[in-house]
């Protein structure tokens, strides 16, 4: 059974009860009256099989195959039996026949233990029932209408809150959006987020790379000209600004702009009206202004490089970007989801690899900010599949593929102990890497063993005593394992599990002594005091 509601891309909705049209439980006609002016083209289906008579995965596909969707939002649960969980089974299907299609699982009640286990299968994201029309928008537009390596994966909550500001701004269509965060966090795809959330992807988005435009052609590009303005202006040329009207101007690295583009910009978040040069003929605009910069403004203000009433104008609505170090819970669904489009997009395309669970942890604690943030983790996708070859990439190659000599990150503690002391028990553990040989194998588990030293060091260096300068191997412990109390002894098992590995060689093991002292002590003596 499939009804169709109106608008523009197509989502299919796989639900047993908004299906139907229903007196005794939401239903279809409850869900057009609450999303029917969304800008999306809803295409429903039950799941129903009426020659089986029952809800079934391959009633589910078809409506897939017929109706073609840009985006499928997927109950967990079928029919009367509630325990009865045929979307995680469509969900296993769906990734082995459309990857291609992002996923949102629905249920009534959030259980993170089913959301981990439908992120692991393939869903880009889950909502819970009864949903707002604004966060059914705001979800699909971080998945529909953009590539598929665009899509803004993650569900931490530093994230979700720059997402829902960024939202916010958006549906005001005119409030100017600052965008701030360290080199590959997404500003410009958060950019394109605000495009299409709010002006919509009918409309224009131009995207202005300052550093790419010598400053005595910024006003140009940006504002136009008219014909003999200069040398060489044989016509009339519109500028970036007024190429968007109706739309989005992204302006990526803002400190990059000269002074003279400053004041004319400036113009244009005040009044919306565009100067060209040459013949100065005024024109308006109607654009969003979304700026982004890594230069640090406010020092260019104190030092007359940079306008403040600029800075204020374009700063409507400030959006700090996390890092990948404060969204760490992410980078596990940022790497499956980066594998599936690694993928997709090889010549020929390749089945997507299973990443093993137990490798969470080591993908997690690794340093991804000091290789790009999520920049690093494509380019560590695309490096699994480049050693594999054209096998199947296997543990191997998840764990060679990781970037050389990368510390951990560790400025989380101690407020994630908890999780950081489960990653550890699970990192100590021997990997089996034994496929690799040679140099590849030795430099392999140098450093894993280097880093997590690195790390032991650190929880170990929140310890010290500010007077007497001791440090404390109980408190270590207990710092990782989240408890009031432990005993030296768990500690010392620890840094012992690692030392242990006979494969390390002499060198590693004299780098470790000579970097890690307070750690070698634990071995050598009783020299660290509790």
């Amino acid at each position: 059974m499939t009804v169709e509601v109106n608008n523009n891309s197509t989502i299919l909705i796989l639900d047993d009860h908004y299906a139907v049209e229903s007196d005794e439980s939401y239903g279809r006609k409850d869900f057009e009256r609450d999303f029917g002016a969304l800008p999306f083209k809803f295409v429903f289906s039950s799941a129903w099989d009426d020659g089986a008579r029952q809800y079934t995965v391959e009633a589910a596909l078809l409506a897939v195959t017929r109706t073609n969707p840009q985006g499928i939002l997927l109950d967990v649960m079928f029919g009367s039996n509630r325990t009865d969980r045929l979307g995680v089974d469509i969900l296993r299907e769906l990734m082995r026949t459309h990857p291609e299609i992002p996923v949102v699982m629905m249920t009534s009640v959030a259980r993170d233990a089913l959301w981990t286990e439908c992120a692991r299968l393939g869903a880009v994201d889950y909502l819970v029932k009864p949903m707002s029309d604004r966060l059914v928008a705001q979800t699909l537009h971080r998945y529909v209408g953009v590539e598929m390596k665009h899509w803004l994966i993650g569900q931490n909550k530093n994230f979700l809150d720059a997402l829902n500001l960024a939202a916010m701004a958006a549906e005001g269509k005119r409030t100017p959006i600052m965008l701030t965060g360290e080199t590959g966090t997404g500003k410009e795809l958060i950019a394109s987020f605000v495009h299409r959330h709010g002006r919509g992807a009918d409309t224009p988005f131009k995207v202005i790379y300052l550093p790419t435009i010598t400053p005595d052609l910024q006003a140009d590009a940006l504002f136009g000209h008219s014909k003999g303005a200069f040398t060489g202006a044989d016509r009339e040329k519109p500028g970036s600004f007024q190429q968007a009207d109706g739309g989005v101007v992204f302006l990526d690295e803002l400190g990059d702009i000269n002074a003279s583009a400053q004041v004319a910009l400036l113009r244009v978040a005040d009044s919306g009206e565009v100067i060209r040069l040459g013949d100065g003929k005024t024109s308006r605009v109607n654009v969003q202004i979304v700026s982004a910069t890594n230069a640090d403004l406010p020092k260019k203000i104190k030092e007359n490089e940079f306008r403040y009433d600029l800075w204020s104008r374009l700063s409507g609505m400030h959006v700090a970007l996390p890092s990948l170090e404060q969204r760490r819970e992410d980078i596990p669904l940022l790497v499956r989801h980066l594998l599936r489009c690694e993928a997709l997009h090889r010549d020929p395309p390749r089945p997507v690899p299973d990443l093993p669970e137990h490798l969470e942890a080591m993908l997690r604690n690794f340093a991804w900010q000091g290789h790009g943030n999520v920049r690093g983790l494509l380019k560590y996708a695309q490096m699994v599949f480049d050693l594999a070859g054209n096998s199947e990439p296997g543990e191997a190659e998840f764990v060679a593929a990781l970037p050389k000599s990368v510390e951990p990150a560790l400025s989380a503690l101690p407020d994630q102990t908890s999780r950081l002391s489960e990653d550890i028990s699970k990192s100590v553990a021997p990997l089996t890497i034994g496929v690799l040989s040679g140099q590849d194998a030795v430099a392999l588990r140098q450093s894993l063993f280097l880093n997590e030293l690195a790390l032991l060091q650190r929880v170990l260096e929140q310890t010290r005593d500010p007077v007497t300068g001791a440090l404390s191997r109980a408190k270590a412990a207990a710092l990782l394992k989240g408890k009031q109390k432990c005993s030296t002894n768990e500690f010392d098992r620890w840094v012992q599990g690692i030392w242990g590995d006979d494969d390390l060689s002499p060198e590693t093991r004299q780098e470790a002594q000579e970097r890690f002292p307070d750690l070698m002590s634990v071995l050598k003596s009783d020299v660290v005091k509790d």
